[in-house]
């Protein structure tokens, strides 16, 4: 990481790139997640994601589709699943996770209001951004992939949005009580490993910039190492993707 916020080393890994290749050599910049110190923090990153993923797999059918995990017919499939279980005494609904109404609705026994409204009125969309520091042409930026701890010792009050380019502008579905916090965690679980084609960044890692905007309002939220924290940021000052 320190080609990103070293001139010196960023110019030392330059000549050594050079030279290779006028040697005739094969080479290739390799994209190395910054949020791994090395290959054994990463081999325990995706042991972690896949406990994670097989705690979403616990998760009911209501607590999946109010954060968009699953469309509404999954509901046929945990219903089929729950036919499977030993009778160990739970409810349909309870495997469901549905509130009394919602399951006498699912059963259309509550005709004032469809299922799929009832379902829909208890989540959100939640519109965000990415902004990541621009590397481009052996740019350096002295506090790269850092806590703002190392930010306020370079004499800084805030991040420095003419250093930052938006790579990406997306929503997420989330309930309608959930925090920043947990949406934040949300999204940088999404966008970490194993990235989307349509997303046009790097894995989000400390110093990237998040912000969750939406009728007027607009919070920006720098990584740290393990958390968010919110921070000031112009927008207006950040790169562009097409230019």
């Amino acid at each position: 990481m320190d080609k990103y916020r070293n001139v010196n080393i960023n110019q030392g890994a330059s000549k050594i790139f050079l030279m290779a290749r006028n040697h005739g050599l094969s080479c290739r910049r390799l994209t190395w997640n910054p949020n791994y110190k090395g290959f054994d923090d990463w081999q325990l990153a995706l042991r972690r994601k896949q406990i994670e993923e097989k705690e979403v797999h616990k998760l009911t059918f209501k607590e999946q589709y109010l954060s968009g995990l699953c469309g509404l017919d999954h509901i046929e499939s945990c219903t089929e699943e729950w036919h499977k279980l030993p009778d160990d005494g739970i409810t349909l609904r309870d495997y469901l996770g549905l509130t009394e109404r919602e399951y006498n609705v699912f059963l259309q026994t509550d005709l004032s209001v469809t299922f799929e409204q009832l379902m829909n009125g208890q989540r959100r969309k939640q519109c965000f951004r990415v902004y990541q520091l621009d590397f481009e042409g052996g740019k350096t930026v002295p506090y790269a992939f850092s806590c703002l701890e190392k930010l306020y010792k370079l004499g800084m009050e805030r991040p420095r949005a003419s250093d930052y380019t938006l790579v990406h502008d997306g929503e997420i579905l989330c309930p309608r009580e959930q925090s920043d916090e947990e949406v934040l965690e949300r999204i940088f679980d999404r966008f970490n490993d194993s990235l989307p084609a349509f997303y046009r960044g790097r894995s989000i890692s400390t110093s990237d910039i998040i912000e969750l905007y939406g009728d007027g309002d607009r919070k920006y939220f720098y990584r740290e190492k393990d958390t968010f924290t919110p921070v000031e940021f112009s927008p207006m000052l950040a790169k562009k993707p097409y230019n």
